[in-house]
């Protein structure tokens, strides 16, 4: 286990790595829903509301 650093390769692969990391605060219960998360870019993913750190264009 461990970090280990995957370069992005495809839109495919990066889309795979954002879901993940949305996902995190519901697998680990502190929210149902992964655009509730406020710390999250996840609802400005979804246009649900700013994120609180401006997201550069994908």
């Amino acid at each position: 286990m461990g970090y280990h650093g995957e370069e992005i390769t495809s839109q495919y692969f990066l889309d795979t790595k954002i879901r993940y990391i949305h996902q995190n605060p519901v697998k680990a219960g502190i929210v149902e829903k992964e655009e509730e998360y406020l710390l999250s870019s996840c609802g400005e993913f979804y246009g649900v509301r700013k994120c609180p750190i401006e997201l550069a264009p994908l």
